[in-house]
């Protein structure tokens, strides 16, 4: 759970009015009594301001609602005097303010030419807690930081900031120029206080959409708010505005520790909140608004940054009253806010999301269907790392690829299969390719670069089914050439020898290292405030004698990054997100016709089996499918008594058409004499010998079975086919309540809405459950649970088993737990025959293990000269997310020299980051 935002501005709101007011009056010196110009006289978290003239007089308008004000006078050199004020229906004449000259007069007030490191450092981690850091804030910048210091505190525990001026700041994200004037800041941990005055001064444009962009995010930062939840309360609409509140029972009160899934929590720790009694009238114009202790918030009109249950697609906050009440105005701002703390998705609203309290949500509701730039289709952000920048032929080209999803996915319903081919342009051919699972935001594996290719300027192109939507020009690629052996690359590029990312770091054991000596590496990943990060990283070391420096591609800072949004794509939905392996076929009926039919897709090595619709062209797809290497497959359909029909032909996959550019980047190269790769034993290729397996069985009666026997062992919960209650039709509906732990439940899924799940309880995650996989006679069944479980007749089983986990067996899938069905007569698999046609479609592509000596474990007979040119490859590397560090090591070659080290990845919040290192082996 989130720590309180501790919000202290300090303001007196207005309620709602008729016709608009002015206030006047003058402004002089308390001392010698002389008017004072250009003071600053504005209306506390207001665009309600004006400045004295040369006589110290002043003018305020336009104030269109009566009521209770906070007027706050402001000048340089002098004490910010502040008063209360009520406008009551007429204009009103104050007295003369008298403006008391600080100790610290202008004179005396000096702005250093430039700030230490320090100074830097802490002015960012100010920046991050004062502004916030969601896309208002990128857009928000502070036009005078000097005036801003940063003092010790006394106990050392607590980051302070105090400002000598106003703090200026232009926010383009909402349209709106600030003056803060900071009285107290505060920071420990993840609780923060931030006190102070705030003037707003509209922003003017002559461009429409700039003017509806800041109108849209006016209203997404109203939306959500504590003003816009309080004025829900006052007009009865808490549902209609989109609110939910529940309070914590009796017990509960106070715990910071939730379960993953709400439904569970409702009624044990929470309950529905009784919103009849909450709003009374206090004084004219204010509302008392009381809540008893925490209150749990559900927003359930916008997405929530980052789930706090599973099955809550929407933002969720808590709020506590310090006296058990507040007391707001006609449109929701309260007259202390300090009385209210907030936690959750609240929280995250900082100084760049604040609106002015005359801000009107009606005035400034976006126009219906109006789309925010991010919110448009993009491209998953493909980014490809490989271990040299060229090769020669014969080589193994290893590879790291990175995904990055755009603002309008969630990575839930992403892409998780990607296609990475190497392709000759010359020809507009596809030379070789590989099918990768992106898991984590990743993929890994390699391609081995035949004897005989052909010596010339190849591409490694890498995209996702998705991405073809946007034009297959437009695919991720980046130049991959192929030398002559004879061919030697010239140095084009010389970068830093040690490039040190702001938030990554490598260290090496020593200064220095021998031939064949082991080196180790500390990687250390931290934010901008050092503060440890995990990070997903992939790890390349070089010879640089055997590997020139070029740079033929950007690297991954400089093109991937979470908010890029490619402008100007034209977006064509053809191609489906493909979330497994997919592929797609022709069905014919015994005479050789496409035929219309509901087809059975037997997966026979391994096994498995999925459901399809072949249409009246015989057309038919299968989606979703999870295998490695390459799976046999059978299709057919049956008859209305039975009787089993038809085959299929399977239509191969296109790959993306390939298209010239004029970007390709060629390299400098020299000829040799002799050969620039020497191969040792353990680079080459390693062999892969598969055994082929014959079993053999009788069938078992089923009431005689040992159920030990099991694929998956002996299972933990049996379901007898006595126990099911077939008369429900739907076998789905008969599971509640059959298994411990067994959760069969709708619950939200974003870019889905709600569907059913079927789950283990202890099967949690930040995300949607991870759910069962199903099987029906041990064959693995594709598709969701639900769907497949509802589609299976109650009448046919024969009983159902249920084991917690089989990963050891079934791998990730398996993970979650088996819900196992056996129907009565075994599965349609048995009446197939041996001579039917079968359709073989490639899975994902196993990856090779990158091979390396080890000498403090090998010591070789006959010592052979190691001449490696890529010392070590390692695409799998993570730092520990409590230090923010991760150790990696190998073994240097024979010859001295200078090896070059490439780290690359992203961050768990998706950035990029990149680091370039060296270290030195000499004799």
């Amino acid at each position: 759970m989130r720590s309180p935002l501790w919000s202290l501005l300090l303001v007196i709101f207005l309620t709602h009015g008729a016709s608009a007011q002015s206030l006047s009056g003058k402004v002089v010196d308390s001392r010698s009594q002389a008017p004072i110009a250009f003071v600053s006289v504005f209306l506390n978290n207001t665009t309600l301001g004006t400045v004295t003239d040369s006589a110290g007089n002043f003018q305020l308008r336009a104030i269109k609602q009566p009521g209770s004000y906070e007027l706050i006078f402001s000048f340089v050199g002098y004490q910010t005097y502040k008063t209360k004020i009520t406008v009551a229906g007429e204009d009103i004449a104050l007295r003369q303010t008298a403006l008391v000259p600080s100790e610290q007069m202008l004179a005396e007030v000096q702005v250093s030419a430039g700030h230490d490191k320090a100074w830097e450092k802490d002015l960012k981690k100010f920046k991050k807690i004062f502004l916030g850091e969601d896309k208002l804030a990128a857009s928000c910048s502070i036009l005078n930081p000097w005036v801003i210091d940063f003092p010790e505190d006394k106990s050392g525990k607590k980051f302070l900031a105090t400002a000598s001026a106003p703090i200026e700041l232009d926010n383009q994200g909402m349209g709106y120029k600030l003056k803060f004037y900071l009285t107290s800041f505060w920071s420990e941990g993840g609780a923060y206080a931030i006190v102070g005055n705030v003037q707003f001064i509209v922003l003017q444009s002559g461009d429409e959409k700039v003017n509806k962009k800041w109108q849209l995010n006016r209203a997404r930062a109203y939306d959500h708010s504590d003003h816009h939840l309080f004025k829900s309360m006052i007009d009865h609409r808490i549902a209609g505005e989109g609110f939910e509140l529940y309070e914590e029972r009796e017990g509960y009160r106070g715990t910071t520790t939730r379960s993953a899934d709400f439904k569970t929590e409702l009624g044990k720790s929470v309950a529905y909140y009784d919103t009849t009694k909450l709003v009374s009238a206090d004084k004219p114009g204010f509302y008392r608004i009381a809540l008893n202790g925490r209150t749990e918030i559900h927003y359930t009109k916008d997405k929530a940054t980052t789930r706090t249950y599973q099955d809550v697609a929407g933002k969720v906050s808590w709020m506590t009253l310090k006296k058990k009440y507040v007391v707001v105005n006609r449109e929701g701002y309260p007259l202390v806010p300090t009385d209210v703390i907030v936690s959750g998705e609240m929280s995250y609203n900082r100084v760049a999301d604040m609106l002015p309290i005359d801000f009107r949500p009606d005035a400034a509701a976006p126009k219906a269907g109006t789309v925010e730039e991010d919110d448009l289709p993009a491209p998953e952000q493909i980014y490809v790392q490989t271990d040299k920048p060229y090769y020669y032929p014969g080589e193994t080209v290893w590879f790291k690829g990175y995904v990055n999803y755009p603002a309008s996915v969630v990575q839930d319903s992403a892409s998780r299969t990607v296609y990475v081919e190497l392709i000759d342009k010359t020809t507009k051919s596809v030379v070789c390719g590989k099918i990768c699972e992106i898991v984590d935001r990743g993929f890994q594996n390699n391609i081995h670069l035949q004897d005989t290719l052909d010596s010339q300027v190849y591409h490694l192109r890498a995209y996702t089914n998705y991405n073809r939507n946007f034009g297959d020009d437009n695919l991720y690629e980046r130049t991959l050439p192929v030398l002559n052996s004879l061919e030697r690359a010239v140095s084009q590029h010389q970068e830093e020898a040690v490039m040190k990312h702001q938030m990554l770091i490598v260290e090496a054991d020593k200064s220095f290292y021998k031939p064949r000596e082991k080196i180790s590496l500390k990687i250390v990943a931290t934010d901008e405030d050092e503060t440890p990060w995990l990070a997903n990283l992939s790890v390349s070391v070089v010879d640089s004698a055997q590997v020139a420096d070029v740079k033929l591609n950007d690297n991954i800072v400089e093109t991937f990054s979470a908010r890029e949004n490619k402008k100007g794509l034209r977006f064509q939905k053809r191609f489906v997100t493909e979330r497994g392996i997919t592929f797609s076929g022709l069905f014919l009926n015994d005479q050789g016709r496409a035929e219309e039919a509901d087809l059975n897709i037997f997966q026979l090595r391994p096994k498995g089996f999925a459901a399809a619709h072949a249409d009246a062209k015989g057309f038919f797809s299968v989606a979703d499918l999870y295998f490695y290497d390459t799976a046999i497959f059978t299709v057919n359909s049956q008859r209305p008594g039975g009787k089993l029909f038809g085959k299929a032909i399977l239509i191969q996959r296109e790959p993306a058409k390939i298209t010239s550019t004029n970007n390709t980047k060629h390299l400098s190269t020299t000829a040799s004499n002799t050969p620039q790769r020497i191969f040792p034993e353990y680079e080459a290729p390693q062999p892969k010998l598969l055994t082929t397996i014959e079993v053999k069985g009788d069938k078992t009666n089923p009431a005689q079975f040992d159920r030990s026997r099991r694929p998956y062992g002996k299972p933990d919960h049996v379901l007898l086919a006595k126990d099911i209650n077939a008369s429900y039709g739907n076998l789905l509906q008969t599971l509640p309540g059959k298994f411990p732990g067994l959760v069969v439940r709708e619950m939200a899924s974003e870019g889905e809405g709600l569907r059913w799940v079927v789950y283990i309880q202890r099967q949690i995650s930040l995300k949607m459950p991870a759910e069962v996989l199903v099987t029906v006679d041990d064959a693995i069944m594709s598709g969701r649970p639900a769907n497949i479980i509802s589609a299976i007749d109650p009448a046919t089983i024969e009983s159902i088993e249920l084991k917690e986990g089989a990963a050891n067996l079934f791998g990730s899938v398996g993970g979650s737990g088996i819900l196992a069905f056996y129907t009565k007569h075994g599965t349609v698999q048995e009446q197939l025959k041996k001579n039917v046609p079968v359709l073989k479609v490639p899975g994902y592509s196993y990856a090779d293990i990158f091979a390396s000596p080890d000498y403090e474990r090998d010591q070789p007979a006959e010592k052979k000269t190691d001449r490696r040119s890529t010392l070590y490859w390692n695409p799998t590397v993570e730092t520990d997310a409590t230090t923010g560090e991760a150790t990696v090591s190998f073994f240097a070659a024979d010859q001295p020299g200078m090896y070059v080290i490439t780290i690359e990845g992203i961050t768990q919040k998706g950035v990029p980051v990149r680091c370039v290192s060296t270290v030195r082996v000499k004799n």
